[in-house]
């Protein structure tokens, strides 16, 4: 029994110094990042010491994005001792969103973010989850919830020549309202009293590098090199579409590739994208008088008389009856509807 005892003992006393140890390693880990400039800064970070869960405690923590600069009075790294490569970040319901105007006070609901890693792929996530209820920006409510859950895929013979990762993702933006974005204003008064925002789909999503610790703290990191939507549904109040399509960035960041947008409202959504901004005024009354020539044209890659479709196309279904099928198309920066110009392509990088 003493034998015993004391085996267990000394095997605590490993489990606890691995504990405390590893706590302390990814400290010190997380303050060279925040001393790196990186686009992540901490005023203080420490290990959590927590008896039911192993992680870093950090105070004032700053994060820069492509559109702003997210800021939190603290947060929570952890991950349960039992279950070491499922973590989990816990932020508090009120973080401050910074757009270039100031800070601004983002009020989540139940915000979960949490992430599987893969030990025998150098710790990139297996599958990732972002989630929250009701959303408000500075007081007026944003969405009503949101959700995006991204799981690994085989890098299969579809995928970029140059890709080194993918994820099959799933994503849910409810009741959006884009007047509570100030850079956003003119385009939503455009839309007027069309109504709130849906987008909820899934599709896949191909990086240029392995999302692991090591690459996402390095510059550049990661970065998405073609998107794909199998299926998606847009709607604005009343109006709705269908979405599919393939796009990925060209040599100077702008998109390239197709969507293709079905929808029983072709013509309103038309109208709505023009008053809000999004296309030119001239470019939706041409497309008007010629809607239905547009919707029969075929899609980039897509089979026709009989012909064998493009290795890796995309398959474009026909518009189901009532529908018509609006083709977006990005090439050599540029963006058409069908053979309407309409503007630079998206920029997908800086």
């Amino acid at each position: 029994m003493r034998r015993l005892l004391s085996l267990l003992l000394l095997l605590a006393l490993l489990l606890a110094g691995a504990w405390i140890g590893g706590e302390t390693y990814a400290a010190a880990q997380l303050r060279q990042l925040s001393a790196a400039g990186l686009g992540f800064q901490a005023q203080s970070v420490a290990p959590l010491r927590n008896l039911h869960r192993i992680g870093i405690r950090l105070q004032d923590p700053q994060i820069q994005t492509t559109f702003g600069r997210i800021e939190a009075p603290q947060a929570v790294i952890s991950v349960l001792p039992l279950n070491p490569m499922r973590a989990r970040l816990q932020l508090p319901p009120t973080l401050a969103l910074d757009l270039g105007q100031g800070p601004m006070p983002l009020d989540l609901t139940d915000p979960r973010i949490e992430t599987r890693l893969q030990p025998l792929a150098g710790f990139a996530p297996r599958w990732a989850h972002l989630s929250s209820g009701p959303v408000a920006l500075d007081g007026r409510p944003l969405a009503s919830g949101l959700s995006v859950d991204a799981r690994m895929a085989a890098l299969d013979a579809k995928a970029p020549q140059d890709a080194a990762a993918a994820y099959d993702v799933t994503w849910r933006l409810d009741q959006f309202d884009p007047t509570a974005f100030p850079q956003l204003a003119d385009m939503a008064d455009g839309i007027g009293g069309a109504g709130p925002v849906m987008f909820q789909g899934k599709g896949r999503v191909w990086l240029d590098t392995a999302p692991t610790p090591a690459a996402l703290a390095a510059i550049p990191a990661p970065m998405p090199n073609a998107l794909r939507i199998d299926e998606a549904k847009l709607s604005i109040g009343r109006l709705t579409a269908r979405v599919i399509g393939q796009i990925r960035p060209d040599d100077q960041g702008r998109a390239t590739g197709a969507l293709a947008l079905y929808s029983r409202d072709a013509t309103p959504m038309l109208e709505a994208a023009g008053d809000s901004g999004l296309i030119p005024k001239n470019a939706v009354r041409l497309a008007g008088a010629m809607i239905r020539s547009i919707s029969a044209m075929p899609m980039p890659g897509e089979q026709t008389d009989g012909a064998p479709a493009a290795p890796g196309a995309m398959t474009y279904p026909r518009p189901e009856p009532g529908e018509l099928r609006l083709p977006l198309i990005m090439a050599d920066g540029r963006m058409s509807l069908g053979p309407i110009p309409l503007g630079p392509a998206p920029q997908l990088r800086p």
